[in-house]
């Protein structure tokens, strides 16, 4: 070796060394190996995709379905189903299965507040709202010409039906299948409905109100009829 080159390297130093690449492998190793942190990484990602579904979703009522179903797929069967059922892996699942239910809920009602009819019903409604927290007015619970002509076609047995759903705690509500829990909302807004007085009545327009007082007349002669009985 040439003596200059020997005592250039002795002089000048080499150059640091890079530092290493962090070990990502690492991460996904614990992940996998934990199911707690697993659930958590779960919940973290179906609130971001939750979110950004809700701010930006104007699907049809179909579409919105099916992408409940691939979320459902996706978090619930593909994921969480297979971790162990450790006590905070049980907590993520029940939370998801919230957002879920939630999600769908709202996607519901954005579907249900585009309805011109709906839409002034709901207006209605936020005005009764008010009136209800000053202590003056109890709000109706409004949801379009189509529900008032579908109550003046229930029979007797759908009426008794509707009735004892109503009795059920609200512990049990959570319960029921979808279609059974409808049914019971369904049946509180027609409590409310056969029960309100004129001044209540006063906000809705005079086709409504029509509507309403001849379910309130069909329901008094179904009294009648069952206390003869």
């Amino acid at each position: 070796m040439n003596p200059a080159i020997a005592v250039a390297g002795l002089i000048i130093p080499p150059p640091p060394s890079m530092p290493p690449p962090p070990d990502n492998s690492r991460k996904a190793s614990n992940i996998d190996k934990d199911p707690d942190i697993a659930a958590k990484a779960v919940l973290r990602d179906v609130t971001n995709e939750i979110d950004q579904l809700v701010a930006t979703s104007t699907s049809s009522v179909e579409e919105d379905e099916a992408l409940l179903r691939m979320l459902s797929d996706k978090y619930i069967h593909a994921r969480l189903s297979k971790l162990p059922g450790t006590p905070f892996v049980q907590l993520v699942r029940k939370k998801v299965t919230q957002k879920f239910d939630q999600l769908e809920l709202r996607l519901r009602s954005r579907r249900t507040s585009s309805d011109p009819a709906s839409m002034e019903d709901t207006g209605k409604q936020r005005s009764s709202d008010n009136d209800n927290n000053s202590g003056t007015n109890p709000a109706i619970p409004l949801d379009g010409v189509a529900t008032w002509k579908a109550l003046q076609r229930l029979t007797p047995e759908q009426h008794k039906m509707l009735q004892n759903l109503l009795q059920l705690p609200e512990e049990h509500l959570v319960r029921l299948p979808k279609a059974q829990l409808e049914l019971v909302q369904f049946a509180k807004r027609y409590e409310k409905l056969v029960k309100a007085t004129p001044d209540q009545l006063r906000h809705l327009p005079i086709e409504h109100q029509h509507l309403v007082r001849s379910v309130q007349i069909q329901q008094k002669q179904l009294t009648r009829v069952d206390d003869r009985r």
